[in-house]
């Protein structure tokens, strides 16, 4: 990703979802813009077939120009609240990994998640 000015705004490593937000965040307050921009230009749309079309439906075109993107809070706004065992207090009603808000969660649970699927699937 980067700036509307063409910097980079994202570290070129892997970072978690929070690192990759928070530098997002900081590049957009200091360039007072409501986006960054995704540059899909180096991606072949066959392997994206979905995304490329949905672009393309809302007038972008991925092909020839980066994206305008915004952090979402996914996740953050939670999951389905379980207890170690993945029970959800609805009867029959099973989560786990991502979608299981499981004490040990975290909001850099993609890092851990490999953990959490062995703890839940025992």
């Amino acid at each position: 990703m980067c700036a509307r000015a063409s910097a980079t705004a994202t570290p070129t490593t892997p970072r978690p979802n929070d690192a990759v937000t928070a530098a997002i965040l900081d590049r957009m307050e200091a360039d007072g813009v409501a986006s960054v921009a995704l540059d899909l230009r180096g991606i072949d749309p066959a392997r994206f077939p979905n995304v490329f079309r949905s672009l393309e439906e809302a007038g972008l075109d991925p092909r020839t120009e980066p994206v305008p993107v915004s952090p979402a809070a996914h996740y953050t706004m939670g999951g389905v609240a379980v207890d170690l065992d993945g029970r959800s207090s609805l009867p029959g009603l099973y989560a786990k990994a991502v979608a299981g808000l499981a004490v040990i969660g975290s909001c850099r649970r993609y890092r851990r998640r490999s953990a959490a699927k062995a703890s839940a699937e025992g």
